[in-house]
């Protein structure tokens, strides 16, 4: 059996359960059809199953929604729609909802640029372990973005940042930079400052 094969029996379950409610099936149906796997790719009913989802107050979905929001897959571009779904999956605890609201509110996309706001949501996704928001810190302190200035706490959170990297991409959410470099190069030029 394909793995195509297999992911539409898959899809066909989801449906079943999505049927009933169950916000988890609701939220894989959403990326099924978002991404097509296992279904065609359709992001009308993408949409309509994350809201589904997002409305029961599933995390995961929120920040999905956030996603289509944000880039305007499914539904029209929407910054102040993004961060609202945004904030309701990283007041959860979800972590990539928490790096991407800081990305927000340093950006200053959907709310005013905020850099010790953006520094608390980083704050809160790197504690759960994400490099990409371990390395947003070390940037911070060391341009003194919304903080004072402080090279040593710099170097730890690159640090921080290069021993969590898994270098999955999958784990580090759609960050478009490549991070390990980026570590690499500020390390680098931190080091031969002192």
């Amino acid at each position: 059996m394909g793995l195509f094969s297999f992911e539409s029996k898959q899809v066909k379950e989801w449906k079943k359960l999505a049927k009933s409610g169950d916000m988890e099936a609701q939220y894989h149906l959403a990326r099924a059809y978002a991404n097509g796997k296992g279904a065609s790719i359709n992001m009308k009913r993408a949409v309509d199953y994350c809201v589904q989802s997002a409305e029961q107050e599933y995390a995961p979905a929120q920040a999905l929604l956030a996603h289509f929001y944000g880039y305007g897959k499914g539904v029209d571009k929407n910054y102040e729609e993004m961060i609202h779904w945004g904030e309701k999956a990283a007041l959860q605890g979800y972590a990539q909802a928490q790096y991407n609201v800081g990305r927000c509110y340093e950006q200053g996309k959907g709310k005013e640029k905020d850099f010790e706001k953006a520094m608390h949501w980083y704050m809160l996704a790197a504690q759960q372990g994400r490099p990409d928001a371990a390395y947003k810190l070390g940037q911070f302190y060391e341009h003194g973005l919304g903080v004072e200035e402080d090279i040593e706490k710099a170097e730890e959170w690159y640090k921080k940042a290069a021993e969590e990297d898994t270098g999955d991409d999958a784990e580090i959410g759609n960050t478009n930079i490549d991070i390990e470099e980026k570590m690499k190069k500020d390390l680098e030029t931190l080091t031969s400052a002192r």
